[in-house]
């Protein structure tokens, strides 16, 4: 293989991901809406109207009697990651193989053993109202997890396969949310229920990679199931309206098993979340912690986070907000447990877009955020 095909490859496995939507470590908690993720993917007790529906239900009936109605037209976002520098290592195959050199294939399998390339990636629209009482909503949002790796065979080189498996999510929910007034705490309660649609992709070819664009791979439907059915989230948010703010929610309550193509089965478990924020006219500090483990969806480590994001507020004119979020069950031999984020809002008559970057400091990891939200 030349040069150029390479790499080609090197870029392929990034950018076929990217335009499926990414690969995941794990199925982290929530959706990576620009605010959100600008304040580390903090929502459960912090979020607005427009991003609310994602994080937990019941803030759609938590908010300001000013907000009534919003629109989220879209929210998109996209991390990827080779923390480890998985492709330089395929690279090192592929070259060595070229030449002809046993030893350096398996300089470079030992390498790569245990790598992945993992990334996020989020597509997003919502619509929120909220009354004296009464809020709901719907949402619609969409995203891919998978994680690419290769297997190494330390006898035979040439019999090594770089492998692929993941899962594409499709959501349509129905948020709905109440007001109560317990012993003089102000409480919301709310419910989501929606229908999912899931397509596992389990898919594994040879080493070298004869085809650098690796479509077929990736995204070929013999390698692919499909299953759809529903499920629901619910969340709690109370408060005196002192600023400050307590909330609970839990995702997917119903647990549900996806069969691959090749027998395997990953699982999506309900995800249980815990926040506080605290707000005033100038700023908003907010702070997540997932209460249960996430589990991998293939290759990569489990997920738990924990995370703080503060944002200030310039008049409500202009949002100015930083965060991080730290995985607390991140294997330390080969991920970085940390991740640092910073994002900016404008908000121009009702009118708000947001944009976020989120990073853990290695140049082959950069995720990027936006959208656009209409408040009435």
């Amino acid at each position: 293989m030349n040069h150029t095909k390479r790499s080609l490859l090197s870029v392929s496995i990034l950018s076929v991901l990217a335009i499926s939507a990414g690969t995941a470590e794990a199925i982290e908690f929530g959706f990576f809406d620009a605010r959100s993720a600008a304040l580390a993917n903090t929502g459960a007790a912090s979020s607005n109207l427009i991003n609310g529906g994602f994080h937990n239900p019941a803030l759609l009936a938590a908010q300001e009697k000013e907000e009534d109605f919003s629109i989220l037209i879209p929210s998109v976002g996209l991390r990827l990651a080779d923390p480890n520098d998985l492709v330089s290592d395929i690279d090192a195959y592929q070259v060595a193989e070229a030449a002809g050199n046993n030893a350096g294939m398996l300089a470079a399998l030992n390498k790569a053993n245990g790598k992945a390339v993992i990334a996020n990636g989020y597509g997003g629209v919502a619509m929120s109202f909220a009354g004296d009482k009464y809020a709901g909503g719907l949402l619609v949002n969409a995203y891919t997890l998978n994680s690419v790796r290769v297997t190494p065979n330390f006898v035979t080189p040439l019999n090594s396969t770089l492998d692929t498996l993941g899962i594409q999510v499709k959501e349509i929910g129905v948020p709905l949310a109440t007001k109560l007034d317990v012993s003089g705490q102000k409480i919301a309660v709310g419910f989501t229920p929606k229908y999912v649609n899931v397509k596992t992709n389990d898919a594994s070819q040879g080493l070298p990679v004869a085809d650098p664009t690796v479509d077929g791979f990736l995204d070929n439907p013999a390698s692919q199931l499909e299953d759809s059915g529903f499920n629901l989230d619910a969340g709690a948010v109370w408060g005196n309206g002192d600023g400050w703010r307590g909330g609970l929610v839990v995702r997917n309550l119903i647990s549900k098993d996806y069969k691959t193509v090749t027998g395997r089965t990953i699982t999506i478990d309900p995800q249980v979340r815990a926040g506080v924020s605290y707000n005033n006219k100038w700023v908003t500090t907010a702070f997540d912690l997932d209460l249960t483990e996430n589990k991998p969806v293939g290759y990569e480590s489990p997920t738990q986070m924990a995370a703080i994001g503060i944002e200030f507020n310039a008049y409500n004119w202009v949002q100015l907000r930083v965060g991080y979020m730290h995985n607390l069950k991140a294997a330390s031999n080969l991920d970085k447990a940390g991740a640092y984020t910073a994002g900016i809002g404008i908000n121009i008559y009702g009118v708000h877009l947001d944009a976020a970057v989120i990073t853990n400091g290695n140049e082959n990891d950069l995720g990027a955020y936006a959208q656009l939200g209409v408040n009435f």
